[in-house]
């Protein structure tokens, strides 16, 4: 069973960085302190030629960046627990990176395994997705009014198991029943299909309170 390795990095000082496991099969971890300079010199020849894409870098070169990067994303705490994890049964392991807008321009996904000695991503118990850093508040705008939301109910006919759309119209009531009761919700409801198909899912909708039905041919 796959499992997340959920990184969130979140800037400290002047170059200095905060590393916290968030969430991982073997439990969270306190923030690690580490140093990224995006300007680092060690690293510099190999960003510019991956960036300016006009030649691979030497195999050298990859490794050292890729070092360079896990010594970062995975300090030495992260990486034990990084290790129990890849020992455990949650594979392959996904690690979710959470990054402030600075350090999205590093290519994360050359980091190193030092273990393997080869690069991280090559290996099929490991994957890595990008996220934006959600660690700080979101902003809510304020709204005036209820929210539209137009629902187009589709039902393949060719090559699909026909789905039963009156229960996955009364699924979705009750997941916004709350927001269309308190009027934060207005429902428009596009569908087609036979006569018989269409007056049935017209008087679904019309007991929706804050919906109302569209039909089309």
């Amino acid at each position: 069973m796959a499992g997340s390795f959920d990184i969130f990095i979140t800037r400290g000082g002047d170059k200095t960085y905060n590393v916290l496991v968030a969430n991982s099969p073997e439990g969270s971890l306190d923030p690690v302190t580490v140093t990224i300079d995006v300007q680092d010199p060690e690293i510099a020849p190999a960003l510019d030629q991956i960036r300016a894409k006009q030649r691979v870098p030497a195999p050298e070169a990859l490794r050292a960046l890729g070092e360079w990067l896990t010594r970062r994303l995975l300090p030495d705490e992260v990486w034990d627990l990084y290790q129990r994890c890849q020992a455990s049964e949650h594979l392959p392991l996904l690690i979710r990176l959470n990054l402030p807008p600075e350090l999205s321009g590093l290519p994360w996904e050359y980091a190193w395994d030092r273990n393997a000695k080869n690069f991280l991503l090559l290996s099929d118990a490991v994957q890595l997705a990008r996220r934006p850093n959600r660690m700080g508040a979101a902003h809510v705008p304020e709204i005036e009014g209820p929210i539209k939301m137009l629902l187009v109910i589709a039902s393949p006919t060719e090559g699909a198991a026909k789905i039963d759309v009156l229960d996955e119209l009364d699924g979705l009531y009750d997941a916004l029943q709350p927001l269309l009761d308190g009027g934060a919700l207005s429902v428009d409801v596009m569908f087609g299909g036979s006569d018989a198909e269409r007056r049935q899912i017209a008087a679904r909708a019309q007991t929706w309170e804050g919906s109302r039905p569209w039909t089309r041919r």
